[in-house]
């Protein structure tokens, strides 16, 4: 029986330093998707960024002549007061004006969003929108001011 010596130790670290690489693509890919960003703004709106004030994406449209509408569940655990809301389109640039809802949001419950004079955008077209919600949560009778960015993309219908 023959000794292979080195050649077994070289074809391990070879396929360990190979398998290494592939591993970290595919990490990076699959992240990449899962963030939208090979998601050119195509179809089905997808929202990103957003962690306590998350849109209900069958909700969502963007109306391409200059109008949007959205609704929102309130997933900071406690009851809320929006105090800002200011929508930024970035793809044909320019803001939208916002109607704020002015009445406080319990833990779990849904506020809907509307707002017009959106830059206008031809119907099937990509819609990029920067969104900023500012409120403000009482806690064991401290109130906190809050903010909570994140972006919404799909098709303007």
């Amino acid at each position: 029986m023959k000794y292979l010596g080195n050649k077994g130790q070289g074809a391990m670290e070879y396929l360990m330093t190979y398998g290494w690489a592939i591993l970290v693509v595919m990490i990076v890919g699959v992240v990449l998707w899962q963030l939208g960003v090979f998601n050119a703004g195509q179809g089905s709106p997808v929202a990103t960024g957003f962690v306590r004030l998350q849109p209900m994406m069958p909700s969502v449209a963007y109306y391409g002549g200059d109008k949007f509408n959205a609704t929102f569940t309130n997933n900071a655990g406690t009851t809320i007061r929006l105090m800002t809301i200011s929508l930024n389109e970035t793809v044909a640039g320019g803001n939208c004006t916002v109607t704020v809802p002015t009445s406080s949001v319990i833990a779990g419950g849904v506020f809907s969003i509307s707002a017009t004079g959106c830059p206008s955008v031809d119907t099937g077209a990509s819609y990029n929108l920067k969104t900023v919600i500012t409120y403000n949560s009482s806690l064991a009778g401290i109130t906190t001011s809050h903010t909570e960015t994140g972006y919404i993309r799909g098709t303007a219908e």
